[in-house]
């Protein structure tokens, strides 16, 4: 009885190892958590769901305002971004947070204003992932870049 229940624990644990330490499954993504001291480390960003609503609610209005003094240009109420294009972002090693750029996209007959995301570093400088990657692919121009045009609530129509 004895050898049984040793050759059992044996069997189990071997089993256990094997299971326990595979690889990652298949597009698994390790995202590393590098030390971080700086400013941007320490602030605590959460924000509660009541203030979220007021701060949407607060922007509407203004939002309108300034496109009504400015026909040409357009203000989304949000913008969204898939999880691959954090992804992207977020698993350099060295990518402490996620800086947003405002920008402003000319067209012939309106202006887009544009969030653009990049990943920032500890010393507070910008990171660009390689074109390469799975959104970097549909940029154009350069090899390296950021990540923007989250121009819709999901589901996104005509995606």
């Amino acid at each position: 009885m004895r050898f049984f229940s040793m050759f059992f624990m044996a069997t189990f644990t071997v089993v256990f190892l094997f299971t326990a330490c595979k690889s990652p499954q298949e597009n698994g993504v390790w995202i590393p958590v590098p030390k971080d001291s700086s400013v941007l480390g320490r602030i605590d960003h959460f924000i509660p769901v009541a203030d979220i609503e007021t701060y949407k609610k607060n922007f509407g209005p203004q939002r309108d305002s300034v496109m009504s003094a400015n026909p040409n240009l357009y203000i989304p109420m949000s913008e969204a971004f898939n999880k691959q294009a954090l992804i992207d972002i977020l698993k350099d090693s060295t990518c402490v947070g996620i800086r947003v750029y405002y920008g402003l996209k000319t067209g012939d007959k309106q202006n887009s204003f544009r969030l653009i995301i990049v990943g920032v570093n500890e010393q507070g400088k910008d990171l660009y992932f390689q074109k390469g990657s799975a959104i970097g692919a549909d940029a154009g121009g350069g090899n390296l870049g950021g990540a923007e045009y989250g121009h819709c609530l999901p589901p996104c129509p005509g995606q």
